[in-house]
């Protein structure tokens, strides 16, 4: 069975995502690796992919939570412990997302002796962070792929939907 183009959308989106995750994580190497010349440039562009980042996660996991998994415990009930996980994943990564934010506007408040540990801090979390985002969205997408074939058209048409509102 083949997703429909609202799945197809939404499995595209997330790609975006991913790819956002990744740029995120290599800003963070530079602004571990390239020291203080680079610091103020590589904080402002990890900010700007932080806050598109949130948002655009927040929408998602929100509207996943609310709508999506909801009708698919309903409907493959197999998929509820997963689905539960993946909810709580998520949640995580929001909250981990805003503890980072606070984080990163720490580092720039520090004078420079103490900044280093606290940019590699902010690395480690930073990158298990991205981790957890490539993590939530990959297990998403595939939970969605493998609900496809199982479900009747009529319920295939319907997930479309709650897709397209995603």
């Amino acid at each position: 069975m083949r997703c429909g183009k609202s799945a197809q959308c939404f499995m595209e989106k997330a790609d975006s995502l991913l790819a956002t995750a990744d740029l995120l994580e290599s800003v963070l190497i530079y602004l571990r690796f390239e020291g203080e010349v680079g610091r103020g440039k590589n904080l402002k562009r990890a900010y700007g992919l932080l806050a598109g980042l949130q948002e655009a996660l927040r929408k998602r996991f929100g509207q996943g939570e609310r709508n999506i998994f909801p009708y698919l415990k309903r409907h493959i009930p197999r998929l509820e412990h997963a689905l539960n996980l993946l909810c709580w994943e998520q949640g995580e990564v929001i909250q981990r997302l805003e503890s980072f934010e606070r984080q990163a506007f720490e580092v720039q408040k520090l004078e420079k002796a103490g900044r280093q540990r606290k940019v590699l801090g902010l690395y480690r979390d930073g990158v298990y962070m991205a981790y957890m985002i490539r993590h939530c969205l990959k297990v998403e997408r595939d939970l969605i792929k493998a609900s496809v074939p199982i479900l009747q058209k009529a319920e295939r048409q319907q997930l479309d939907k709650w897709l397209a509102r995603a």
